[in-house]
């Protein structure tokens, strides 16, 4: 069981303090410069974990990104709460009205959006065992898991840079959105199978898969109180702007001090995912959305917003090194295509919704 003593919940809490303030200074100072907020955080985390402050300072970067006894336990599960909250505010943005609107159209772009980036990371990761680096004996749910990672969406980064295009309540906003909330739904359903058909070998990794469950849930209670007519939005609207701006920063910062990104910087194999993972689902979703009466630059522009992985990518790949099931290099490959992805999407966005 975990014990804190006074000095370890000094250490906490001004642990968390620093970080807190490091994260509103740099994205402060990035959002000057029209950088997402989300891209100063992880880049600091990587900046003052493993893999450059820790090492030159080992002891600096291990005070302010524990990671080693109860300090560090109390830490981890801070951060697991923290994802959760993140999830249910995540699942509050899902608009179940725009999907029963769009009907037929949004579930065909969904699937499209979907079905081909599984394929091509399925087929990828059965191809190239040796690029990936199998070593869990399961290929098949490895390989599925990189599938799952290709075809998920990022549901809050999506409603952001719609939001700041004013797109929003837009034709390619609203199927956008909805579609990007089939998928998402679909994605972490699909995920938490997954994780339960991975043989568990530890205590620890039966706890991993537990706690995918209880992420699950939590989306799904967020789907739930965001289309429930009895909850005000006045409500919904102080959990976003609790959640979003005062803890998920310390998500993203501590993606950091999971592995050292310079020792597991693979560029062939960052480079094939970040390429194969846009192409598919680009395309997906551009022949889905012209079948369906989309114009050329209306499904181009669907299928780049769709393409921004964000959050949801960096949170599920997190979950699958935690229980074993990815190896660090593709865990560092992954968060980087979620980071390119997102970045991409605005202004691609833009330029093809002018008129």
């Amino acid at each position: 069981m975990m014990s804190l003593t006074v000095a370890d919940c000094s250490h906490l809490f001004l642990s968390l303090v620093c970080l807190l303030l490091l994260a509103r200074g740099v994205t402060s100072f990035l959002g000057c410069v029209n950088i997402p907020a989300v891209l100063g955080e992880i880049l600091l985390g990587i900046l003052i974990g493993p893999t450059l402050l820790g090492s030159l300072f080992p002891a600096i970067s291990k005070w302010l990104l524990p990671v080693d006894g109860s300090v560090g336990s109390a830490f981890q599960l801070i951060i697991r709460i923290v994802v959760i909250l993140l999830l249910f505010v995540a699942g509050m943005e899902t608009n179940l009205s725009a999907i029963r609107t769009e009907g037929r159209k949004v579930l065909w772009i969904a699937l499209g959006s979907a079905f081909l980036p599984f394929v091509a990371g399925l087929l990828l990761a059965l191809g190239f065992p040796v690029l990936f680096g199998v070593v869990n004996g399961q290929p098949f749910l490895f390989a599925s898991f990189v599938g799952i990672a290709f075809a998920i969406s990022a549901l809050p980064v999506i409603i952001r840079i719609l939001m700041d295009l004013g797109l929003y309540q837009s034709k390619v906003g609203t199927i956008t959105v909805a579609a990007a909330s089939l998928m998402d739904l679909w994605g972490w359903v699909a995920f938490t199978i997954i994780l339960s058909s991975f043989k568990p070998t530890t205590i620890q990794d039966s706890a991993g898969m537990l706690w995918s469950h209880m992420t699950l849930l939590s989306f799904l209670l967020g789907i739930l109180v965001g289309n429930s007519p009895h909850v005000p939005e006045k409500a919904q609207k102080l959990a976003y702007g609790i959640v979003i701006p005062f803890l998920s920063p310390l998500f993203f910062l501590s993606i950091g001090a999971k592995v050292n990104f310079a020792a597991n910087w693979q560029v062939p194999l960052i480079a094939t995912i970040i390429f194969l993972a846009t192409f598919s689902k680009i395309a997906g979703t551009f022949m889905a959305g012209r079948l369906n009466g989309l114009s050329g630059r209306e499904a181009l522009a669907v299928g780049f917003a769709l393409n921004a992985r964000g959050a949801m990518e960096i949170i599920l790949s997190e979950k699958a090194l935690e229980v074993g099931l990815i190896q660090p290099p593709l865990f560092v490959a992954l968060v980087i295509m979620a980071l390119f992805t997102s970045f991409l999407g605005g202004p691609v966005v833009k330029h093809l919704s002018r008129k």
